[in-house]
């Protein structure tokens, strides 16, 4: 049986309640977030991925005493394709630590780290 929760509380009761019933075991706990703060996640994400692309292409620039930067292609992995010089892929994460909680006396719990990801591939040109 799988079951899913979006409340600490409930879930706490429910392992407390079954931990305890003879023949039942609970193999494990999985922690995710919801489809849409996993899209508010991914989107802030993406950006600061972005962000990072923009500044490093921009130190690379101002090493070899080049302009400002400019983004002339995005897109998400194998999507630029082979022409040219090969893609730069920037890989950003962030750790979306859930709020701590307990169970009761006889069944605690901690969750896992949730990690969100995304790559950018990216080229730039220089002024």
């Amino acid at each position: 049986m799988r079951a899913e929760f979006n409340d600490f509380e409930r879930l706490s009761g429910f392992l407390d309640h079954w931990s305890g019933v003879d023949g039942v075991e609970i193999s494990g706990i999985s922690w995710d977030v919801t489809a849409k703060n996993r899209r508010i996640y991914e989107a802030e994400v993406r950006k600061a991925a972005v962000d990072d692309a923009v500044a490093k292409a921009q130190s690379y620039a101002d090493a070899v005493r080049r302009g400002r930067v400019v983004a002339a292609q995005l897109a998400d992995p194998g999507m630029l394709g082979s022409s040219g010089d090969a893609p730069v892929a920037m890989m950003k994460s962030a750790s979306a630590d859930m709020m701590r909680a307990g169970g009761g006396p006889e069944l605690s719990f901690a969750p896992e780290e949730i990690v969100i990801a995304v790559e950018v591939d990216a080229r730039f040109t220089a002024e």
